[in-house]
């Protein structure tokens, strides 16, 4: 796969001045993050340490990954719902510990949904730990609406958080299990992660020289690939959106069209109605076009349309 050029170090210090200036626009993009994630289905913020790639890695049954129930009780609310990638996920009334020893052992004996369970169980205090870290940067003159479901999120996820000794290795693997299996939401999930789950931020750079990096960006591809070739819709969108921004994958403009067009026929929308996918079918060779439109159809008679 071709990477993306990155000629500088994966840590960087920049100058004071210009510090100032991108911490500024990554404030900005941190406020617009928590207003759109409780607003609407959003994506997943991304985590600080390192996802591992080999099985031998993945947990094992009986292995402690996080505390002991230490007698805590259940959660009175079982009603409560935190929004996620995947929609709305309840514990029914259980701690997040409680919960992820729920699905251990059939997520551990490879179940796709049980593994995302367990991710998305143990997002809710991931989450909260960069919600109560956003709280803390966020102007006084925040919108009001944005700090009162800040800190909403902080205290709806402190009673199911309090036993658990959150590890984000362990919930990024299971989150890799998931993504493997074919899963779109968790191919998704793996894709907002990035690349070993670094954060992006103004001293930190991805280096896309990097061999992780590079297998990461193709497990990507290869985990939303499964679901888009099954019909997905949503990993249709991902994978046309990231061919046409070049953000992780280099750009290629006749792919992007290709899985627009796909995921329109699929949804039975006019393409054109997309302006992307307008301005796409308008303004590439017409030798591309015809090409995107032939295999798009040919995905959709593949996976969707009876004989």
């Amino acid at each position: 796969m071709t990477t993306q050029p990155n000629n500088e170090a994966t840590y960087r210090k920049p100058k004071p001045l210009i510090t100032i200036v991108i911490a500024g626009a990554f404030l900005a993009a941190v406020i617009l993050w928590v207003l759109s994630y409780w607003l609407r289905e959003s994506v997943l913020p991304p985590a600080s340490p390192q996802i591992t790639n080999q099985a031998k890695d993945l947990p094992q049954s009986g292995r402690k990954w996080f505390s002991d129930f230490k007698n805590s009780p259940s959660i009175s609310d079982g009603s409560k719902k935190f929004r996620d990638i995947a929609g709305y996920f309840n514990l029914n009334g259980l701690t997040v510990s409680q919960f992820v020893k729920t699905q251990y052992a059939a997520a551990n004996k490879g179940d796709k949904d049980a593994a995302f369970n367990i991710y998305r169980a143990e997002s809710i205090c991931s989450r909260s730990t960069d919600a109560q870290r956003t709280l803390n940067l966020l102007p006084i003159e925040t919108e009001k609406l944005i700090l009162d479901s800040t800190k909403s999120y902080i205290k709806d996820a402190q009673p199911v958080c309090a036993d658990l000794n959150i590890s984000p290795k362990e919930r990024l693997d299971y989150l890799r299990i998931a993504a493997k299996a074919g899963l779109a939401e968790a191919a998704i999930g793996f894709a907002i992660e990035n690349p070993e789950g670094l954060n992006f931020s103004p001293e930190i750079q991805i280096d896309y020289s990097d061999p992780n990096v590079i297998q990461w960006q193709k497990d990507v591809v290869d985990y939303l690939t499964q679901p888009a070739t099954q019909g997905n819709t949503k990993a249709l969108g991902w994978l046309a959106t990231m061919y046409e921004g070049g953000r992780l994958i280099p750009r290629n403009l006749q792919m992007a069209l290709t899985y627009n067009l796909a995921r329109a026929q699929i949804l039975n929308e006019n393409p054109n109605d997309n302006p992307v996918t307008a301005s796409m079918l308008q303004n590439l060779p017409p030798d591309q076009v015809n090409a995107a439109e032939a295999a798009a159809t040919a995905l959709v008679n593949a996976c969707c349309k009876q004989n």
